[in-house]
């Protein structure tokens, strides 16, 4: 041994022994740092967005609010397992509302089925939220209709709506908050006929904040009825200007003699009648013609548009001349007042005009104030003052002209009697 031991041989399987030992060491520890290196360098965080969040309680006797829809997931780990779980987001987050009691309350947010090597964080992590009793109520639903939705001259009535209730689901303290539930229509163009559509039901509270609530049916169909607004009134002539000296006007008849007016309310109530104008001005033949007629403020069309007039004529003789004649003190008369309104005279006061009369001298002598009529239609006016025109009736063959055209008058509501 000890011959072996101071051979060469043995100092160089030593020295061999020592070398691989020392490399295999050496090489060891860097294995060791390049795995640890690696594994520090394999890990990754990432945000996931928008991740969907249920609910767990009792849907059919409770309802829960301020549940965010969606909220982020923070994941940290392993890389390779942070991005296979942004990719697949094959997990769950929800809210445990199972044992929740009635009211206001903090709950945390939970998650499932995301690996136990990564670390997760949701945000937010958790919220406040109101579980309240489920009430189903039914309400009346009223329709609201843009005015601008018909022609002009033309109205809605009361729109028929189908079905006339609906029933809504929400929390108790919301149903109790509910004012109004509507089916609000706005539609394009300018209708003339009664149309149907459907519209979508809305409930609101008093301020007009549209409540969450569930509505069943969502949308109802109006029936809008759609008429137009017409009157029919009585069409009349007045005689302006005198004919050609030596002649005088035997007869006047004129078509239609009723007239169907087309407009707005206001402006149809207060027309009692018409009177066109009829120029006679030098007249010296019988005359056929075809005279307009003018529309009053607030009137669209009149059917018919024109009206004809058949003017006769005579000649005179010497001693009947054309002669001018005034009355006076005239009564006015207010036509469509009222019972329950007095009518006063503000302009003129004593509610008398005078008139002066033109014709035949036969005919403006015979002239009585009886057959004259002065009259204003008060019919639509409310209390208070109006001025108001003044129209007339007088025979055939009289022009007339008269010292006020208009009046001023007041409407004061009459005084109960006493029982």
């Amino acid at each position: 041994m000890d011959k072996f031991m101071d051979s060469k041989w043995f100092m160089r399987i030593v020295a061999m022994l020592l070398a691989v030992l020392l490399y295999t060491s050496v090489n060891f520890d860097e294995q060791e740092i390049t795995r640890r290196n690696g594994f520090t360098q394999q890990r990754d965080t990432e945000t996931i967005q928008n991740v969907p969040v249920e609910v767990h309680y009792d849907e059919e006797n409770l309802v829960v609010t301020g549940v965010p829809h969606t909220v982020n997931v923070i994941v940290e780990g392993p890389k390779s397992i942070v991005q296979s779980t942004k990719a697949l987001r094959d997990f769950t987050v929800f809210v445990d509302l199972a044992d929740a009691q009635i009211g206001n309350q903090i709950v945390r947010m939970e998650h499932q089925n995301i690996s136990d090597k990564l670390k997760v964080k949701i945000d937010p992590s958790q919220i406040e939220v109101s579980v309240q009793e489920k009430v189903t109520k039914e309400f009346k639903v009223d329709a609201e209709i843009n005015k601008n939705v018909v022609a002009k001259g033309y109205e809605t009535d009361s729109p028929i709506v189908e079905p006339a209730t609906v029933n809504v689901t929400g929390a108790k303290d919301v149903i109790e908050k509910i004012s109004f539930v509507k089916a609000t229509l706005n539609v394009n163009g300018e209708m003339k006929n009664t149309f149907t559509r459907e519209a979508k039901v809305q409930v609101l509270d008093r301020d007009l904040n549209k409540l969450d609530v569930v509505v069943e049916p969502q949308s109802v169909r109006l029936k809008v009825p759609v008429r137009s607004l017409s009157k029919k009134i009585p069409l009349g002539i007045k005689e302006t200007g005198l004919p050609k000296e030596g002649y005088q006007i035997k007869n006047i008849t004129f078509n239609p003699k009723e007239l169907i007016l087309f407009g707005n309310e206001e402006a149809l109530n207060k027309l009692d009648n018409i009177q066109v104008e009829v120029d006679v001005n030098n007249i010296d033949k019988d005359t056929d013609l075809e005279i307009p007629i003018s529309l009053p403020n607030g009137i669209y069309k009149t059917e018919p548009e024109k009206m004809t007039v058949k003017v006769e004529v005579v000649k005179t003789e010497v001693e009947d001349p054309i002669e001018t004649r005034t009355l006076s003190n005239l009564a006015i008369h207010g036509l469509g007042v009222t019972d329950d309104f007095e009518l006063q005279f503000v302009q003129p006061a004593d509610g008398k005009v005078d008139m002066e009369a033109s014709g035949l001298s036969e005919l403006v002598k015979g002239l009585q104030p009886e057959q004259i009529e002065i009259f204003f239609n008060a019919a639509g006016l409310e209390l208070g003052e109006h001025e108001v025109d003044l129209q007339v009736k007088a025979p055939n063959g009289i022009s007339w002209k008269l010292s006020e055209n208009k009046a001023k008058i007041r409407l004061i509501e009459k005084e109960s009697s006493s029982a």
